[in-house]
């Protein structure tokens, strides 16, 4: 790209505390096929190296754009980088993962010829131990049209909730004013893809690997705690729900039901609380509407109908005395 000349994409990368990965990051974009971008790289308050590692990349490739500012979290450095893009497309990489050489190729041909769909690619997931590449098996063809009412199956996927392996037009973005909710530190992505999503006509999948997804153990962008971890997977029900067509709804309420249970008992587990707040947040929850719903039309499977009859009673006391004896049995029987 010359000095002058407006790249056609500008790629979005928040950084924290990743001196240890970045670099792998970087290079992965640096050797894309697609040339025509600017790296945006938002140094987000990092207490390690870091911000040089980013300002020495910059040196050596015009492309590069560093940016340097206090801890505002990653929805609101994303945010900074929206703003600050002089890119006709968006695109969006987290610094501790990495993406195959032809990943801006792909999805920039792919909004050329779609412009008005939500696009996506696949995403694979990689063990940070052992480098263990896992790609979900799937029937789809190498290029799919759904309905948005079909938006369940990128959820089944796991690709629906993500920024990174999806291409935004920023004068959409801008003239619909999209952008990340900076009130949420957990899954930040899920309501700005949902709020693309809204606009666009149908969605498109593009059956690549082309988003490598990698966890690791340390404090990177991905690493958060969520308190109220139940009343953020109760906002991301409602946002997913007019989307889920109905031959999906058993499936959604079943896997919303484990996930409010989960988080349920991830409350328990708390230790900023006295138990007996927790007991009081867990009895309010089992009687929000979206759990009652859950509750009522999952699927029922053995080891769940007792748990499942407690819950009914609607009172959390009941069910937290149940667990507990149910976990004496088993320390009994060891």
């Amino acid at each position: 790209m010359n000095k002058n000349e407006k790249p056609d994409i500008s790629i979005i990368i928040p950084i924290y505390n990743v001196e240890k990965y970045i670099s792998k990051c970087i290079n992965s974009i640096l050797n894309q096929t697609f040339k025509n971008f600017e790296l945006i790289l938002i140094n987000d308050g990092s207490s390690d190296s870091s911000g040089d590692i980013c300002n020495e990349y910059a040196k050596k490739d015009s492309r590069i754009k560093v940016f340097h500012h206090k801890n505002k979290g990653v929805s609101a450095t994303r945010n900074y980088g929206i703003n600050v893009a002089k890119g006709k497309y968006l695109m969006f990489c987290d610094s501790d993962d990495y993406v195959e050489n032809n990943w801006c190729e792909e999805l920039y041909n792919a909004i050329l010829e779609y412009p008005n769909a939500w696009i996506n690619c696949n995403i694979a997931f990689v063990d940070y131990k052992t480098n263990k590449i896992h790609k979900e098996e799937n029937l789809l063809q190498e290029k799919n049209f759904l309905s948005k009412e079909d938006y369940y199956i990128t959820v089944q996927m796991r690709i629906s909730g993500n920024s990174c392996n999806k291409i935004f037009d920023k004068e959409k973005l801008d003239k619909y004013n999209i952008r990340f909710n900076e009130n949420n530190s957990l899954g930040e992505d899920v309501e700005f893809t949902i709020d693309y999503l809204k606009i666009t006509d149908n969605i498109l999948i593009i059956n690549k690997f082309l988003y490598y997804y990698v966890k690791y153990p340390n404090e990177t962008l991905s690493t958060r705690k969520y308190e109220n971890h139940f009343e953020l997977l109760k906002h991301f029900y409602n946002l997913r729900k007019p989307f889920v067509k109905k031959e999906y709804l058993e499936e959604f309420y079943s896997a919303y039901f484990y996930s409010f249970s989960k988080a349920l008992t991830d409350k328990l587990k708390s230790t900023n609380t006295s138990l007996l707040q927790r007991l009081k947040y867990n009895q309010k929850a089992i009687n929000t509407p979206e759990f009652i719903e859950c509750l009522k039309n999952s699927r029922d499977y053995d080891a769940d109908k007792k748990y499942k009859q407690l819950l009914k009673s609607k009172n959390y006391y009941i069910v937290y005395m149940f667990q507990k004896i149910l976990s004496i049995k088993k320390l009994n029987k060891k």
